[in-house]
């Protein structure tokens, strides 16, 4: 990375331990205590709020919202829609997170869903879960990546641009994108592909 772009990281970090933001989460029973614990860790507010008739209301006093569709349900993704809907009208930054995608027809199109209603500001997960969503060729297993056609870098552009936003693919060497600039992070580890919940922070 560019020693530009250290500074904006650690300016950003700097950032979010003075002003504390709410991170409204509507995320997966997997990883949610960990989820919170480091969201706490880094200076942020957590907060697990997934019910349809509070997800506006509390999206409205967040700093960002995070989807995870990790533990799938029709009803959760209504409330996914509903939070990032407001999201957006307040121009509040939406991150989500496919996990699965391609895995079923239920995580597929309620990702696509999600990227065709509402304005995502980062899209965040593994090559195949990303490359799937871009039409791209690749398989999953489960909730893991089983084969991915193109290298990641490239896979992060396409979508970048596809969808007009932020990629970011996870892996031993994460690839960061927003169609037209793109940058490698030669930070992880083969190891974290085996663990449940790591944070793209590592």
């Amino acid at each position: 990375m560019t020693e530009k772009l250290l500074k904006d990281i650690a300016g950003g970090l700097i950032k979010i331990r003075e002003t504390k933001p709410l991170i409204h989460n509507i995320t997966n029973m997997v990883v949610m205590n960990d989820t919170a614990n480091i969201l706490l860790h880094i200076g942020a507010s957590p907060v697990m709020a997934h019910a349809q008739e509070e997800v506006e209301e509390m999206v409205a006093l967040s700093g960002a919202l995070v989807l995870n569709i990790g533990t799938l349900t029709p009803e959760l993704v209504k409330s996914m829609i509903y939070a990032g809907k407001k999201a957006n009208q307040l121009g509040i930054p939406v991150v989500l997170d496919p996990v699965g995608a391609g895995a079923t027809s239920l995580r597929t199109q309620s990702s696509l869903r999600i990227l065709n209603d509402i304005n995502v500001t980062i899209l965040r997960g593994n090559a195949a879960e990303i490359a799937i969503l871009g039409g791209l060729d690749a398989t999953v297993k489960g909730v893991d990546a089983a084969g991915v056609s193109a290298g990641s870098a490239e896979v992060a552009q396409l979508v970048a641009e596809k969808f007009g936003l932020i990629v970011a693919i996870t892996g031993k060497i994460d690839a960061v994108s927003d169609g037209k600039r793109s940058i490698l992070i030669e930070n992880g580890h083969q190891m974290m592909g085996g663990l449940t919940g790591t944070c793209w922070f590592h």
